[in-house]
């Protein structure tokens, strides 16, 4: 029955031997012609070119060994044999002593003087070095037990056991002399290459030949209070920006012209005695939510969310999954953007005359005033803010120059009715435009709230312009590159160009140098526009109306309703949106500011004190005028 389980060489060696009578004698006769020997020389011929690799540690190096060892039974004289004769042949052929070319031009006696050869007391025995193998057991059981954990500690307690079991057998109880290749070729390393042990002894302690103590995460460091890197960042005034977008409500900005690097050399000069390295400064700012970047040129939030969310699911903007939620979400996103960017082209390539505009409307980035990137007192100086609402026109068809209505923080802040009130002097500006569309971005702020829309349902039905219709049209949030953009790109150069703006004066001139138009607002020409939106009226309409997710809205004269999109491809809805008694009688204008913003006394005289020195008289005169407030205002921060 075992015969048809055979095939080829042992089904031939069994028919030709006749051994099928019994099973015992089958097996044995099996076994005697195809059992595998390992050979002693085949273990050695193993053991012999094996060495220590360099992605290989010493732990796993000598279990290596010790497996190429247990593939038969080798006795103990052999194996120092081999490993004896292994030594010798490494320090033949692998040793080579090289010496320095500086040594040999310092020492040219020795150079010429003849080699010394040992006496026979002096000869030194690698044999006596396998009682390191004695040590290297002892060693395999600690790493077991967890307490070597590194490649010196395994070194330095094989040294330490090493020469324990040579004083043991040693006499006269005084240390003896241990052959160092023979040392190296058992952990692997070639002869030459002692660096290991040298870097063990050297870093061992003096009365002990131990490693040293592993020193990482203990260092005790000098703690910095960080209360004062924040006061002087502050001191600096960082403003929050117009774009106050949902994902990062909290950021504040500082003018282009400061630097981290600036503040950080300023900190050192007014505290000397406080050391700390730059980076812990740049954590700080960063930690403070304080951000130098370009505004108007912001990253998409939602399109770097995808981005992410692509890597880690394998969701990509190309193979979407609509079961997922991200996915679903940033789709939504994409179809909205295209289509408001789609709009915008068609918009921009459109024929525009005096009775149709098409404009795109933005507030300039933070402008600091003074401003001269030549004097560095005055960047940390607390100056004051420049405000530049800029209407453009959209296309390259430039039926009329940009205007940019301007005034700083000392008139007004940037709150919903500071920059309803520059729409109000723009429209006024323009006031024979029968039909305008407006491209404006998504912030909430400024551009996309009741208030406004009351407001332009005032100022469609007014007398005091002609226009017949009126229509908003708004940007996805992180696609909002528009006409206005290169506009304020346009101001910044004309800064630069400019130099030292010491004045409100000195940046209007810069920027009618663009050119543009400039309308300068004093306090008269700030209203105190309210929001006639009726609560009661929206809560009662289904589905409920949410100014965030239209796209475009509509007024038309002699109609007090609005008509709004969500989409650009959807007709538009009508929406009664009005208190009861506006609706009826209509929206009456407000009365304007009587008195203005102002900044406080102390910004006002170290402004003065500080930069007045540099400053021309005809500028000073500016700063010496300039309002103070009794109660500081927060208009600036406000929605």
């Amino acid at each position: 029955m075992a015969e048809k389980l055979l095939t080829g060489s042992a089904l031939t060696f069994v028919r030709q031997e006749r051994c099928t009578k019994t099973w015992l004698k089958s097996k044995n006769a099996l076994k005697d012609e195809f059992e595998h020997v390992v050979s002693d020389q085949q273990i050695h011929r193993e053991l012999g070119p094996r060495r220590k690799k360099s992605d290989e540690t010493l732990q796993q190096y000598m279990y290596n060994m010790r497996e190429i060892e247990a593939q038969g039974i080798v006795d103990t004289k052999s194996l120092k044999r081999f490993k004896q004769y292994e030594a010798i042949r490494d320090m033949k052929t692998k040793t080579k002593i090289v010496e320095r070319k500086d040594d040999k031009e310092r020492r040219p006696e020795e150079k010429n003087s003849p080699k010394r050869k040992p006496t026979d007391s002096e000869k030194r025995k690698c044999y006596t070095a396998v009682l390191i193998q004695k040590g290297v057991s002892a060693i395999l059981s600690e790493i077991n037990e967890g307490l070597v954990n590194s490649d010196s500690q395994f070194i330095s307690s094989l040294l330490d056991e090493m020469l324990d079991n040579v004083i043991r057998q040693d006499a006269k109880g005084e240390p003896q002399n241990v052959c160092k290749t023979f040392f190296l070729g058992t952990l692997g390393y070639a002869a030459s290459n002692d660096k290991v042990v040298r870097n063990v002894l050297s870093k061992a302690q003096s009365t002990s030949l131990s490693a040293k103590a592993d020193g990482r995460g203990k260092h005790n460091s000098k703690k910095i209070d960080r209360k004062i890197i924040v006061e002087h960042i502050e001191s600096f005034g960082p403003t929050i920006s117009h774009y106050r977008r949902e994902h990062a409500p909290q950021t504040r900005y500082l003018p282009s012209d400061i630097s981290i690097k600036l503040m950080y050399d300023d900190f050192k000069k007014k505290h000397p005695n406080v050391v700390f390295s730059y980076y812990l400064y740049r954590e700080v700012v960063s930690s403070m939510s304080i951000s130098f970047a370009k505004l108007g040129h912001e990253e998409c939030w939602t399109c770097e969310k995808m981005e992410q969310h692509g890597k880690n699911t394998g969701h990509t903007k190309n193979n979407l999954n609509f079961e997922c939620e991200e996915c679903t979400r940033w789709n939504t996103h994409h179809n909205k953007y295209t289509e408001s960017r789609k709009r915008y082209e068609i918009d921009s390539s459109s024929i525009q005359d005096r009775n149709k505009l098409i404009i795109t409307v933005d507030l300039q980035k933070v402008i600091m005033l003074p401003r001269c990137d030549t004097f560095k007192e005055i960047l940390f100086t607390p100056r004051i803010i420049a405000f530049n609402e800029s209407f453009v026109v959209a296309g390259k068809n430039k039926v009329i120059a940009p205007v940019a209505v301007v005034w700083h923080e000392a008139i007004a802040g940037r709150s919903k009715e500071d920059i309803i009130s520059s729409f109000y002097a723009y429209l006024l500006s323009i006031r024979d435009i029968e039909h305008l569309v407006i491209w404006l971005d998504n912030c909430s702020a400024q551009n996309k709230n009741w208030c406004l829309y009351s407001f332009l349902v005032y100022i469609v039905n007014s007398d005091e312009v002609r226009l017949q219709s009126l229509e908003l049209r708004y940007f996805e949030p992180g696609h909002t590159f528009m006409a206005a953009d290169s506009f304020h790109h346009r101001v910044e150069v004309a800064l630069k160009r400019k130099g030292k703006i010491y004045d409100f004066l000195d940046y209007v001139d810069a920027i009618k140098s663009v050119p543009a138009k400039v309308i300068e607002m004093s306090i008269e020409n700030f209203y105190l526009w309210k929001d006639n939106c009726s609560q009661f009226k929206l809560n009662k309409i289904t589905p409920r109306p949410y100014i965030s997710e239209m796209v475009e809205v509509s007024f038309a004269r002699g109609d007090r309703t609005i008509s709004y999109k969500t989409d650009f491809n959807q007709p538009a809805v009508k929406l009664n949106f009005l208190k009861a008694a506006c609706q009826k009688s209509g929206i009456i204008k407000p009365d304007c500011k009587t008195a203005p913003r102002g900044i406080s006394k102390d910004r006002k005289d170290l402004i003065i004190s500080k930069l007045g020195s540099i400053m021309p008289t005809n500028r000073l005169n500016f700063w010496k005028n300039i309002p103070v407030h009794q109660i500081p205002p927060t208009d600036l921060d406000e929605d």
